[in-house]
């Protein structure tokens, strides 16, 4: 397929996925800001185990809010990314993206 700017089939792809991961960086940004430092101190939901200090983690209790998580956050605004450059693409992304959260949250209960 010729485009025009572009000779080969590959750089269009390179194109693509160095436009890609740019607005993926910037998104991933965007929503530590948003996500971190506004809306974590406005919802101000505590974790589990910061509520019911009972049990021993093997990790550090985390001081920060968990709503919302960050994971889904960055999962989000990168398939967000992607949607904006790429339509069916974005959407399988997005549809992805909601149903690992969806069995992350049915395994958790």
């Amino acid at each position: 397929v010729y485009r025009p700017g572009f000779r080969y089939k590959r750089e269009s792809l390179q194109f693509f996925r160095a436009c890609v991961g740019e607005d993926i960086y910037n998104k991933a940004i965007m929503a530590f800001l948003v996500g971190q430092l506004g809306l974590k101190n406005l919802f101000s939901r505590p974790y589990p185990c910061q509520i019911d200090q009972a049990f021993e983690l093997l990790v550090a209790r985390p001081f920060s809010s968990s709503f919302p998580s960050t994971h889904s956050a960055w999962a989000f605004s990168a398939a967000t990314a992607i949607f904006m450059r790429h339509k069916k693409l974005g959407a399988l992304a997005h549809w992805v993206t909601a149903r690992v959260r969806e069995r992350f949250e049915k395994s958790k209960a």
